[in-house]
């Protein structure tokens, strides 16, 4: 019994023991645990730095801007305020594209798709244009490393645009998506939900107007939208147009893609850097001392109020190499972009960039 006794009473000090241990541990754990939180809460670590990859970019290569001399700009959004922006976004290497031997074939075969069969008169050492006249005079220019390409024609020039049949309710969207199919030109790079159509037609004087209600379009322009990244839209340089457009006109009674224009490019496969953003009242300053690049002005006041500010992606329509955040500065008819990279990881000067053929 002395034993069974003594057993008994060093089990229960040991538990007794063992238990105190592990209620300190656990306290232990608790007091880190909290004492993290609090360090997290006012003395959180600094992310690391933004990457920086590329070194400094080049200035981005945009287009002329609309003159607006003696033009004022003032915030009017709905808070009041300009936004604030997360200080630093990832910038998009463009791969840049490259000839092989066989890329003059599948030019050939790119144009004989679409209708051009004739041979090519070579514009370049890599473009090549294809010339049609059925069912209307045509022009096909195409690169044969990029494959990006334009469809010119003198269509609306050559009919009475007074008896210019109307297109079907619905269908350019439909007729253009199929150019660009055949074109193989879609793919991935753009979002179909986001296609955008502006619909035409002409007055008596033969003028270009909004068309009146969607029954009334002769004229279909036709833009498809590249998908949102890092949750961020994508712009162009000359909104609403982007650099996927197609024009759709009826053509003996069918809706057909008369001019188009395809300018893109593949991004390079997990190679993103992250580089600081300016402030957007850093760019609000820069558009104010006429740094920005004016996308659209309808010239007719000279106090502008910018109802929307936000970040997007600038797709260019040259051949520049990144795709790059930029901050809009918008309402009804002004559009402005500034570049959103941080000064100091922007040269003061460029190389030589070419327009696309």
């Amino acid at each position: 019994m002395t034993t069974l006794s003594r057993v008994a009473a060093f089990t229960r000090k040991g538990i007794f023991i063992g238990g105190g241990i592990f209620g300190g541990l656990l306290v232990i754990a608790l007091l880190i645990m909290i004492g993290t939180a609090i360090k997290n809460k006012f003395f959180p670590t600094p992310p690391a730095p933004p990457t920086v990859a590329y070194g400094q970019l080049p200035p981005i290569p945009f287009p002329s801007s609309a003159p607006t001399q003696n033009v004022s700009f003032y915030i009017d959004t709905i808070s009041g305020f300009l936004p604030s922006f997360t200080d630093r976004q990832v910038v998009y290497k463009i791969n840049q594209p490259q000839t092989n031997l066989l890329s003059y074939q599948k030019a050939k075969d790119l144009a004989s798709a679409l209708g051009f069969t004739d041979t090519p008169t070579q514009k370049s050492d890599t473009v090549f244009s294809f010339a049609s006249t059925n069912p209307f005079p045509a022009t096909f220019t195409v690169a044969i490393d990029s494959f990006n390409f334009t469809l010119d024609s003198t269509y609306l020039t050559t009919v009475n645009t007074a008896s210019l049949a109307a297109i079907p309710v619905g269908q350019a969207p439909t007729v253009a998506q199929t150019f660009f199919d055949t074109a193989n030109a879609l793919g991935d790079s753009v979002d179909l939900t986001k296609t955008q159509t502006t619909n035409r037609m002409y007055d008596p004087t033969g003028t270009l107007i909004p068309a009146d209600k969607p029954d009334d379009t002769q004229v279909a322009i036709v833009d498809f939208v590249h998908p949102d990244m890092n949750n961020l839209p994508a712009v162009y340089a000359h909104p609403p147009r982007t650099n996927l457009t197609a024009v759709v006109v009826s053509v003996n009674g069918k809706p057909t893609v008369i001019q188009a224009n395809k300018f893109t490019y593949d991004l390079v496969s997990d190679a993103t850097a992250t580089y600081p953003l300016k402030s957007a009242q850093q760019a609000f300053d820069e558009l104010q001392k006429g740094k920005a690049y004016i996308a659209q002005y309808d010239g007719k006041s000279t106090s502008v109020p910018i109802k929307n500010v936000k970040l997007a992606y600038y797709f260019p329509d040259t051949s520049y190499g990144y795709v790059v955040p930029v901050v809009v500065f918008s309402s009804d008819t002004f559009v402005a972009y500034v570049n959103a990279v941080a000064d100091n990881w922007v040269s003061s000067s460029s190389a030589s960039l070419s327009s696309p053929q």
